[in-house]
């Protein structure tokens, strides 16, 4: 199985930092560029949002096509105890990468079969 298949080739982005707060005192023109700063701030967050909002997406995507592949593979995607045969895969190695769950699932379908 090419684990390399579900990696997520999207860039991680950059989360944007928030201005500096005002001093305490402080001028109107102070004020005024704190106030470009922020809305520009407000703006790169949006898009880091969005752009993490497909990150995630993507990295969702290709978990679910994981997770079909390996119980396909080991061909226990129709056993009754299939996904819970996977979930209790993931919980043990997910830590470790996909290949350790793949190889957890295919000791527990050895005893699936």
């Amino acid at each position: 199985m090419d684990f390399s298949r579900y990696e997520n080739k999207m860039p991680y982005p950059d989360r944007p930092r928030k201005p500096r707060a005002l001093p305490l005192r402080h001028t109107v023109a102070d004020l005024e560029e704190y106030s470009e700063q922020f809305m520009k701030y407000v703006a790169e967050r949006d898009k880091y949002d969005a752009h993490m909002k497909r990150y995630k997406e993507e990295k969702r995507r290709l978990f679910d096509l994981f997770k079909i592949d390996a119980l396909m593979e080991l061909g226990i995607e129709a056993h009754p105890k299939g996904y819970k045969a996977f979930d209790m895969a993931w919980e043990e190695g997910h830590s470790f990468g996909y290949h350790e769950v793949f190889t957890i699932l295919s000791e527990l379908a050895e005893l699936m079969t």
